[in-house]
């Protein structure tokens, strides 16, 4: 039996947990057959088998088995016993990894509080714990409570056990992510930074763990907006994990699958989505259809075919991956909400965002109920539902719930934090299209300088904020001050993110419209003719026949028709009737509405 015991065990350290499982299984019946159910053997079978279901995605029976080894724990050896103790560590972590925080936290409280008052707060065990529960603080949203905590047990274990010890780098590494998770990267780069020197050292370059730390550190600068020392990062740890532990193996396609979002957030979102197709396949073959693994990955891919400006791909995936997460999880599980509010957002870029509406409704009824008024998805879908009543033309409404969203995500997460920064912008876009360009000009001046400051004037999200000011500055008639900012703000994105860049085609895209309405001022619009036409050849060439060709094709068409080029608007409405009305019949709306400028332009 030991054997088969160790056998189990190493299967489980290389995450094939249906071997772990299936020679554990018997294994428990037996014990149970020859010492009984309550003998420690049996027990420790027992829990083992729990967490190979756990970490299957097994939960049902995982927390079934814990539970159960729990009560016989307490029975047979006391509540104060560290078999018991460990129990409910290995309980609570089940209920965290459930969504059952309400449960989770405070088992994991208590079992802090007993091993404090028997083995002292200094205690590896004791410290252990206390990582636990920071980890629980940290999936409820509770940062004020998790930083803290993750801060004490690294500073405990740098004076027990020095800046080399495993442990002390493992404690690094989960001061990193809280900090990434509290929307300040640059914290968690510093943290990183050190983890993997010390790793480097303990370890050697090419260890699994040091891969691990340096994948993290692609993360915290692809966080960052740093998108080259990110992918150089990314793609030297996914290098050497394939090398050394073979492309299937499940820490390899965590790191990949690290790299797709990488790419992604570069602005590659063809490489991100090749990157997503493979390792949701070896995770699908691996670990089956509906592992949370398997479900993030495709969750990731449906958010990279959304950023690609493809919500028909999106769409399917997001409702796919709902499914899947109500049946593993139960619809009020954070990774199953998380979900809605993605398939809510991608709904609002179809030809029916009301239906965006409807979901991101309901699931903000189910994330006050389930995770509280103050969770970070409660304020992402909060702002994501703003947005959709502004895409269905309700802006004022849209308003009133940025307002709150931007109040809420002040006092919870600070001024300075994502989710505050991406409320204010919101707020701005939706004062703009409710006609109060003057106060969206206020809200966005002081966005962008929060963001220089925090992120530097090249960031993602500061070019974004600069793009949107620009525009808000044309819709109150300060043309000229939105003309200067774009072009600086063009010329920047340009160089620091390259000509393809999504960022950088938004911000092109912003400046032809002030160019087109500067134009219509002096009788210039043909200004803006370049750029219309560039954004039409990218789009033609990465998305083929894509409702985003036909738009840049309209727009350039109008332009034409606006700077008197009547022959050229001419050929690309007729180009777009072509293309429309085979498909769509020539009494449908559209068809008809594009045959009316084509035939004023005649």
């Amino acid at each position: 039996m030991t054997v088969r015991a160790n056998l189990a065990h190493a299967y489980h350290g290389a995450r094939d947990f249906g071997r772990s499982i299936a020679i554990l299984e018997p294994m428990v019946a037996q014990c149970a057959q020859v010492f009984g159910d309550s003998h420690p053997g049996t027990l420790t079978v027992t829990s083992n088998l729990a967490n190979s279901y756990r970490e299957s995605g097994d939960l049902t029976r995982a927390v079934a088995l814990h539970e159960a080894t729990l009560a016989r724990r307490r029975q047979a050896l006391g509540d104060d016993h560290p078999d018991t103790l460990d129990s409910c560590e290995e309980l609570a972590s089940t209920y965290q990894a459930a969504g059952d925080l309400d449960r989770a936290i405070p088992l994991h409280q208590a079992t802090l509080a007993q091993y404090e008052r028997s083995l002292g707060p200094a205690h590896p065990r004791t410290l252990s714990s206390r990582n636990n529960m920071a980890a629980a603080c940290l999936a409820a949203g509770d940062l004020d409570r998790a930083i803290p905590m993750y801060t004490a047990v690294l500073a405990q274990r740098q004076q027990a056990l020095g800046d080399s010890d495993p442990g002390t780098i493992t404690s690094r590494n989960n001061l990193a992510y809280a900090y990434a998770v509290a929307g300040r990267p640059d914290r968690a780069a510093q943290h990183l930074e050190a983890a993997l020197v010390r790793s480097d050292e303990v370890y050697g370059e090419a260890h699994p763990e040091t891969i691990a730390v340096r994948a993290n550190l692609g993360c915290a600068y692809r966080d960052a907006g740093n998108a080259p020392r990110s992918l150089a990062l990314l793609e030297t740890a996914a290098a050497q994990s394939a090398h050394l532990l073979g492309d299937a193996h499940p820490h390899t396609l965590t790191t990949r699958n690290g790299l797709a979002q990488a790419y992604q957030a570069a602005g590659d979102t063809g490489r991100a989505i090749a990157h997503y197709d493979a390792v949701l396949e070896h995770r699908a073959a691996l670990l089956g259809e509906t592992h949370p693994h398997t479900l993030a990955t495709r969750s990731g891919l449906a958010k990279a075919h959304l950023a690609a400006g493809d919500p028909a791909r999106a769409v399917p995936l997001f409702e796919t991956v709902v499914a899947q997460c109500e049946q593993v999880f139960g619809e009020s599980h954070p990774d199953t909400l998380a979900n809605c509010i993605g398939l809510a957002d991608a709904m609002r870029l179809t030809d029916n965002p009301a239906r965006a509406v409807t979901l991101a409704e309901t699931t903000l009824e189910r994330c006050i109920r389930s995770l509280g008024k103050d969770h970070p998805h409660t304020a992402v879908c909060r702002s994501n539902l703003a947005t959709a009543h502004l895409t269905v033309g309700d802006a004022r409404r849209a308003v009133e719930l940025l307002e709150a969203t931007v109040r809420d995500a002040s006092r919870i997460f600070g001024a300075t934090h994502p989710h505050t920064i991406t409320g204010r912008t919101n707020l701005a876009a939706a004062q703009l299209e409710s006609g109060n360009a003057s106060q969206a000009v206020a809200v966005l001046e002081d966005v962008r300088a929060q963001l220089e400051a925090e992120l530097g004037s090249t960031h993602p999200q500061t070019l974004h904020c600069t793009a949107m000011l620009a525009r808000a500055h044309g819709r109150s008639g300060g043309l000229a001050r939105a003309t200067e900012l774009l072009e600086h703000s063009v010329a920047l994105a340009e160089t620091e993110l390259g000509a393809t860049h999504p960022d950088t085609l938004e911000q092109r895209q912003y400046m032809a419209e002030i160019y087109r309405a500067d134009g219509r001022a002096d009788g210039r619009p043909d200004r803006a003719v370049p750029l219309y036409e560039a954004a039409l050849a990218h789009w033609q060439q990465t998305l083929g026949d894509h409702p985003n060709v036909l738009i840049a094709q309209l727009t350039l068409a109008d332009t034409h028709q606006e700077a008197g080029a009547r022959r050229k608007a001419i050929a690309l409405y007729q180009a777009a009737l072509d293309r429309i009305e085979p498909a769509l019949g020539p009494e449908n709306p559209l068809v008809a509405q594009v045959r009316a400028r084509m035939n004023a332009a005649e």
